[in-house]
């Protein structure tokens, strides 16, 4: 298989099932071959067979898993919400020094869009290309707070459009690993408070479509209602960046699309179980409003309901 797009995602043992419904999103939806670069840390072999097993229908794509675990992650400071992974995104230009350009994305994100798309975004010579949160001000009072000296945007470090070659002949590896060092008491988004004071308005600003953050969509709304709207009706990728994630919230317009991948994955009976999910229900409505049929899928079988009677029940090939 030739070369193809490098997609670097980041998670733990605990995240792995997560991190896989992320590449399953992606690999549906992309049809051009995609590398992807797992950074992980302490994932089981069994998971990792798992990941493998979830994407051997996909023939574009390859799976290659980096220990982290020769990285000294003893510098940086764990936080109760951000796992150690988060940090594993300074490293990306020494993983992999030969590649010119790679995406990175967060393991609570959904692509519903062809990945190319977002690959093929010219950088116009910015080493980073990010969706900035010119919408949420207290994440701009934050950094100034931390960092009052910034003079531009803000982003978040979700999606990342990296030009390694720049990074690498920037030193920004080393930039950021002296930032963190120099912040670490202060930070409380950790990997992205230091991107942010590091790169300090140097970055490609792109489309709020490439990084809708769904726990700040009302404000999102708010600042740009048809922006908004489009992202809703044909999202073409969502961050569950929030407090609550889709697999602990009810079923919204913004989390049904994490479910109906869900389904699909070697992970769905895991994920299900471990959060008392029932992970996905649609309803179908007569002229818009009127409840008539309800479908449920559950790890061992799929209903279909009509008017609250189960007319049918079909055993889950999965």
């Amino acid at each position: 298989m030739k070369k193809g797009i490098p997609i670097i995602i980041a998670f733990d043992n605990n995240y792995a099932p997560l991190g896989a419904v992320t590449m399953y999103s992606v690999a549906q939806n992309t049809e051009s071959p995609v590398d992807f670069y797992i950074l992980e840390k302490e994932v089981s072999d069994k998971n990792k067979r798992k990941i493998c097993k979830n994407l051997q229908k996909f023939s574009n794509v390859s799976i290659n898993f980096i220990d982290m675990t020769k990285f000294d992650y003893l510098a940086f400071k764990e936080m109760k919400t951000f796992s150690l992974s988060a940090y594993s995104r300074y490293f990306i230009p020494e993983i992999l020094p030969d590649e010119d350009k790679v995406i990175y994305l967060d393991s609570d994100i959904i692509v519903c869009g062809d990945i190319k798309e977002l690959y093929e975004q010219d950088l116009d010579n910015y080493p980073l290309g990010v969706v900035i949160e010119d919408y949420t001000k207290h994440y701009i009072e934050h950094i100034k707070i931390i960092f009052p000296q910034h003079e531009g945007n803000v982003f978040n470090s979700g999606v990342l459009l990296m030009d390694i070659q720049k990074l690498i002949s920037g030193g920004y590896v080393q930039k950021l690993l002296d930032t963190n060092k120099k912040y670490s008491d202060m930070l409380e988004w950790p990997d992205q408070d230091v991107f942010n004071i590091v790169f300090n308005d140097n970055f490609k600003v792109l489309d709020y479509k490439y990084n809708p953050l769904e726990g700040c969509f009302s404000a999102l709304r708010e600042a740009f209602p048809d922006k908004a709207d489009e992202i809703e009706k044909n999202p073409y990728l969502i961050h569950y960046n929030g407090p609550k994630k889709p697999w602990e919230t009810p079923k919204t317009n913004m989390t049904k699309h994490f479910w109906r991948v869900v389904k699909k994955t070697a992970f769905r009976k895991n994920i299900c179980k471990k959060y008392n999910a029932k992970d996905d229900r649609e309803i179908y409505y007569l002229f818009g409003f009127i409840p008539i049929m309800k479908t449920i899928q559950r790890p061992k079988n799929f209903y279909y309901k009509m008017f609250g009677l189960t007319l049918l029940k079909v055993r889950s090939m999965i």
